[in-house]
């Protein structure tokens, strides 16, 4: 039975997390390492994702996801576990967007299962899933409160998303952006993910980076990766703002899901006869072409979205997706 007190607890716990809320997604790991990224000359995680997704649609899933028991207990650790994410729309179609908060950076903060829980959201939702990972600390996968068995289940448990990604069965598009030195699950994940997105000069791998004189800082001349010769990344790019390009016109490819409606292009006119991919050929099939000027040439005008184009020559095919008129 709820008497006055009750009333008022709630009253009082409902107006200290809306004070929390401005707290948090102003401060996140607070000023020290805001301060340390903004003067690195990168981006939050916020910033990432108000850059990404249309403006004013993302609407943010587990803002207070914390270890501890209660999210209004007196010392909860940092608050969103890592990880800024939520829905959104990306011109105009419903999305699901991870974000790892590299101003987080202890262990234990960072491994709530967060990424899990807005991917299995994603699925039931059936929204394309886009995480980005910069963060260079390898995830706690130890028992931790919120997982099964324990004690409580308040809180996000400590399960990354790629196990889920295994069993997904290509159900929904899933795109990895690497904009900071990642390691830990954001290995697995970016593994597992339909396409990945690097910027150049980052480092993705198990295990964080370290030199004689700690940890390898981003960018620096010990942690550099060639990432156009290394064949793992779909596209590199120089810059955060192309990588949110690079997912912007993969998606574009694609259906939100499995069985969906196909994006269509303009125009209903049956693809005719070309002498021109004739005059690309040769006729005797011993002799080398470049047979990217004929998948141009097939496809509609700037369409063809050329995947791997780094990969070194001696090992690399022709990858490739790009749009006909009326399909």
């Amino acid at each position: 039975m709820l008497t006055d007190d009750t009333i008022g607890e709630e009253i009082a716990t409902v107006e200290r997390l809306r004070g929390l809320r401005d707290q948090v997604t102003t401060e996140m790991g607070g000023p020290e390492a805001m301060g340390a990224i903004r003067a690195a000359g990168r981006r939050t995680a916020r910033e990432h994702i108000a850059e990404l997704v249309d403006t004013g649609s993302f609407g943010e899933i587990g803002t207070f996801a914390t270890f501890t028991d209660k999210v209004t207990a007196e010392h909860p650790g940092n608050y969103g576990g890592g990880i800024i994410g939520g829905h959104a729309t990306l011109d105009g179609r419903p999305v699901t967007v991870a974000v790892e908060d590299d101003s987080v950076v202890q262990p234990a903060a960072r491994s709530t299962g967060k990424a899990a829980r807005l991917y299995q959201m994603a699925r039931q939702r059936r929204n394309p899933y886009i995480e980005i990972a910069q963060g260079d600390t390898v995830p706690d996968l130890g028992p931790r409160p919120g997982k099964t068995g324990t004690d409580s289940a308040r809180t996000f448990g400590a399960e990354p998303a790629f196990p889920a990604l295994l069993e997904r069965g290509r159900a929904i598009p899933v795109v990895t952006a690497v904009l900071g030195n990642a390691s830990g699950a954001s290995s697995f994940t970016a593994g597992l993910c339909d396409f990945l997105v690097r910027l150049d000069g980052t480092r993705l791998s198990l295990t964080p980076s370290v030199t004689a004189s700690g940890p390898a800082r981003q960018g620096s001349a010990d942690n550099r990766a060639d990432n156009r010769a290394d064949g793992e990344a779909d596209a590199v790019v120089a810059s955060p703002d192309e990588a949110y390009a690079a997912i912007r016109r993969f998606l574009s490819y694609l259906p939100s899901y499995a069985g969906g409606p196909l994006p269509v292009t303009g125009g209903d006119e049956e693809p005719g006869y070309d002498d021109q991919i004739a005059r690309l050929v040769p006729a005797r099939r011993s002799r080398a072409y470049d047979m990217k000027a004929v998948i141009r040439r097939l496809c509609d005008p700037d369409s063809f979205l050329e995947l791997k184009a780094a990969w070194p020559a001696a090992a690399r095919g022709t990858w490739a997706s790009s749009t006909r008129s009326g399909a």
